[in-house]
């Protein structure tokens, strides 16, 4: 049976520009941070450590970053989920 979800097809109206939060999980907190440099390069961005998996394997951070419009939030997105270094992006 299919949940009937009001929200399911509305968008999302963003103000740009923005400061924008992105969510991830990877190995560790260096090899995050250094994925994260990577992606970001020259853009300014705040990263800052957040939990770690019960045993230890994952660490998740939380970036903050100011985004102009949509297709570069959408770029930055798209490149952290790409990195091989970074295993969850929301």
């Amino acid at each position: 049976m299919e949940r009937n979800d009001p929200l399911k097809d509305q968008k999302i109206e963003l103000n740009y520009p923005c400061d924008w939060e992105y969510r991830v999980i990877g190995i560790s907190g260096e090899v995050l941070q250094s994925a994260v440099n990577s992606v970001f390069q020259a853009h300014g961005f705040d990263f800052k450590l957040s939990n770690m998996s019960k045993n230890g394997k994952y660490q998740a951070a939380i970036i903050e970053t100011r985004v102009e419009n949509e297709s570069i939030r959408q770029e930055f997105f798209e490149n952290l989920k790409a990195h091989p270094d970074i295993k969850l992006v929301l």
